[in-house]
Parts: structure tokens; C-alpha cells; sequence
């Protein structure tokens, strides 16, 4: 899976490759205006161009654009139904010029007209989107939700009702949020359960047209309808049905989008946990010290000097690259690819490109020095007995030159 989040525009679209990069995202999600706006100006030519350059140097892969908050597909009123049909119509064109493939939209509640004529609703809704915008590569990827009160898409049968009523089935995709799915009541926490859920998707919705996963812990219980999300392993959900996603190889080119609690801020956390479940990527030598003659104090998590203090309170003046192994191989790549002195604020000294074993295939993974450091701290290896045999990350230093 192709890990990142649901990163901030903050100040325009063109800094979110930089905030996905902070993060220590392989792909972002975004938005492409304010969620709770109908309509917005149109995406100037500079803030495509510095979107897609930005996106370009940090190596990350296209994503998601999730829609507006305020759009009801399959809603009861006129006004509402016009809005929301004409909001998507925007969406997808900025998703496009962005070149961003899939527009992530809620299906819609009803609001007591059923579910039958809501699916209905829904279905034609997305006819007119795709017959009235210029946009023809980016695909709508109808989310999975807890169905609460009138909101459809809460069973894989709902999802697959409103694809099969659409008369352009094959622009119409899923996006599974495991937050939702878990509070809809799909018990997802074993084996048995997690392989019982993937079944019945498959067979629903064909797993060949699930395009993204929303990685979200809960802080709702099974089937309680309540959609909160929790950060990774601190909710019901826990952390086994992440190790397991993230070990079905069926899923391993598909974007995997963090939107837990705390935003930018707390991502890369959260990122470091799901990789630490990652079971093909085993880390090299405990990450005790490192070669500048600093090591971590795993108490605070911190760099503390031995000796040197040159470079204790800030970046390297050497690059540093992740080495990893594939457990599949048995043996030690390095799969570092080229190195990029990345000047960004606060904790994020410094970023490495690197390509990552994963089973038969290999990925493109962004990692930096806090991150590295992240995934042996036991702030990220509490509760996980898988991750706790991780061995570290190795980082070897290649000087300037």
C-alpha cells in the first residue's frame, strides 16, 4: 500500500507536496478549496504548475482529492441536489488539472425518502457530473460510511447499488475508510473477521475497483454507527487489521490515507506505525546511534551528543540513507535512490528518496532522519508485537561530494 494523509492547503494547493513531504508521505489527499465552500475561483496556472513540480522533486505519487463536505448526492431537495451536482462538477475539473486520479465523495444521506430512491438519486447524480464537465480521466470514488440515520454507502451493497444504476460504471470507484466500515459493523479486528470483510467487498464491489483506503483507527465501538476517528492503535479498531491490510499484497498499489486526529502535525507518527506493521520491511541495525557521533535518548526521543556537538541543534551537513531489507530475500538492499537535501522547518532535517522491497514489487518510500527515528521509539512500537522485532533503521553517512 502507498502510504500517506489528508495534508493541509493551507496557503495554497502548491504547498502540499512540501507538507506531504514533512509528514513522510509516499501520497497525499487533499482538498482542492475549503471543505465547506460551494464553489471557488478557478486554479490558477502558477498554483497547478507548483503543485505538480512540487509533487515531482518529493517523488510522491498522486493521490486523492476528497469533495466538499457540503455535498449530498443523493439529497431530497432541489437546491441542495443542484449544488451539490454542480460543486462535483468543479471538483472533478480541479482534481483533473491537478493531475490527481480519483475525487473521493460521501454517496449522500436521503433524508426519508429511502434508501432505494436515495441510491436512485445518487446514481443520476453522478450521470450528470460525467456528462456536464470536460474532465475525463479522474475517477469518483464513492466512500464507504457508517450509515448513520439517512446516510447511504454504511453496506458494500449500497456502494455497489448506486455503481451499477450509473450509466458510466467504469469512472465509479470505492474508497473503504476502515474507521467506517468498523463502525457500520464489518468486524474487521481477526483474521477470521478481517478475511470474512474482504470477501464480502470482493464480492460486492469487486476488489478490482476499490482505488483507496482511508486508514483510520475509531473511537466508536463495532456497529455504533459514530464516525470519529482515532489515531492508529489507540481506538477499537487496533492494530492487527492494519498489519493486516498492509501485508494483502492484492492492496499494494493502491493509495492507503491516513485522516486521524492531531493533521500535519501528527502524521508522521502515525505514518511510522503502519510501517512498523509492514511485514516485508524489516529495518537493519538498531537505531542507537548514528554515525556523526549523536545517539537517541529513548526516553524523550531526542538526540543527545557524545563529544561532537557541531551538529546537535540542527541539519546535517551529510546526507543520510535508510537501508533496508526484504524479509522475502533474506538479505540487505540498498535500495536508496537519489539523495535530496531538503531544507524544512523545525524537527525534519533531512529527506531520503528511497525505493522499498515490498513483496514482488518495489515502492518508492520518502523517509527522514525523525522518521527513522520515530520507528524505534517505543512510543511507536507500544503495543505491537510484531514491531517491537523490528531491528532499527541503519543510516549510513555519504559525504558531500
Amino acid at each position: 500500500m502507498i502510504l500517506g494523509a489528508h495534508v493541509s492547503i493551507a496557503g495554497g494547493v502548491a504547498n502540499a507536496p512540501q507538507n506531504a513531504l514533512e509528514a513522510t508521505c509516499e501520497t497525499l489527499q487533499i482538498f482542492t478549496k475549503s471543505q465547506l465552500q460551494w464553489q471557488a475561483p478557478p486554479l490558477s496556472r502558477d498554483e497547478i504548475a507548483g503543485f505538480k513540480r512540487g509533487m515531482k522533486l518529493n517523488h510522491l505519487v498522486p493521490g486523492t482529492v476528497h469533495a466538499t463536505y457540503l455535498v449530498n448526492l443523493a439529497a431530497r431537495d432541489p437546491d441542495l441536489l443542484a449544488k451539490s451536482r454542480d460543486c462535483m462538477v468543479s471538483d472533478i475539473g480541479r482534481t483533473e488539472h491537478l493531475g490527481i486520479p480519483y475525487l473521493v465523495v460521501h454517496p449522500g444521506a436521503h433524508r426519508g425518502q429511502g434508501a432505494e430512491k436515495g441510491i436512485g438519486v445518487a446514481a443520476r447524480s453522478l450521470d450528470y457530473i460525467f456528462r456536464h464537465t470536460r474532465a475525463h480521466r479522474t475517477m469518483v470514488l464513492l466512500e464507504a460510511t457508517t450509515g448513520a440515520g439517512s446516510v447511504l454507502g454504511g453496506t458494500f451493497e449500497e456502494l455497489a447499488a448506486i455503481r451499477s444504476l450509473c450509466h458510466f460504471p467504469a469512472r465509479v470507484g470505492f474508497c473503504i475508510d476502515t474507521c467506517h466500515i468498523f463502525g457500520a459493523g464489518y468486524d474487521i479486528r481477526s483474521r477470521e473477521g478481517y478475511n470474512a470483510t474482504i470477501h464480502d467487498l470482493d464480492r460486492a464491489l469487486g476488489l478490482n475497483n476499490v482505488r483507496a483506503f482511508h486508514l483510520n483507527d475509531s473511537k466508536g465501538v463495532l456497529g455504533s454507527k459514530i464516525d470519529r476517528h482515532a489515531e492508529i492503535g489507540q481506538g477499537e479498531v487496533g492494530l492487527e487489521p492494519f498489519r493486516l491490510l498492509l501485508a494483502d499484497t492484492r492492496f499494494n498499489k493502491i493509495p492507503g490515507i491516513l485522516e486521524t486526529p492531531g493533521g500535519d502535525g501528527a502524521y508522521a507518527h502515525n505514518l511510522a506505525v503502519l510501517r512498523s506493521l509492514i511485514p516485508s520491511l524489516s529495518i537493519v541495525n538498531p537505531l542507537g546511534s548514528d554515525p556523526k557521533g549523536f545517539t537517541i535518548d529513548h526516553t524523550t526521543g531526542r538526540r543527545k551528543t557524545s563529544g561532537d556537538t557541531s551538529g546537535a541543534s540542527g541539519s546535517y551537513a551529510s546526507s543520510y540513507r535508510p537501508i533496508l531489507t526484504s524479509k522475502a530475500s533474506g538479505s540487505a538492499r540498498d535500495t536508496a535512490m537519489t539523495q535530496k537535501s531538503i531544507q524544512a522547518p523545525n524537527s525534519i532535517h533531512r529527506a531520503s528518496s528511497v525505493l522499498v522491497s515490498h513483496g514482488h514489487c518495489c515502492k518508492r518510500r520518502t523517509f527522514n532522519y525523525d522518521e527513522a527515528r520515530a520507528l524505534d521509539s517505543p512510543a511507536c512500537l507500544e503495543g505491537s508485537k510484531t514491531a517491537q522485532r523490528l531491528a532499527g533503521v541503519r543510516l549510513e553517512k555519504e559525504e558531500k561530494g
